[in-house]
């Protein structure tokens, strides 16, 4: 780019190095940028998701312990449902023998 008003070469380029001043001003060497060319040109690396757009997600992989872990809670909530509705074991107080104390 270029272009920007200077006196001396030390006016121009990245801490006074790679540019020149001429007759019409900072002449930036070609990784330089900007009038007095004192902003390194670069190429951004990361994408620019405005452009390319959210990617779609993914499903994660489903591995043996976490079915293992989900089969196993599910088996012990069916169990527990079973003795619940069977009435539970013999040192269980019944439903009508329970005092309700804080009512």
């Amino acid at each position: 780019m270029g272009g920007g008003e200077c006196r001396q070469d030390s006016d121009c380029g990245v801490r006074g190095e790679g540019a020149t001043c001429n007759w019409a001003g900072c002449a930036c060497a070609h990784d330089q940028t900007g009038p007095n060319c004192r902003t390194r040109a670069y190429k951004n690396d990361f994408p620019d998701w405005d452009q390319e757009g959210i990617p779609p997600l993914e499903m994660p992989d489903v591995n043996a312990f976490l079915v293992t872990a989900l089969v196993g809670v599910a088996l012990t909530g069916v169990v527990a449902t079973l003795l619940v509705a069977k009435g539970g074991s013999s040192n269980v107080a019944s439903k009508a023998n329970v005092k309700w104390h804080w009512l």
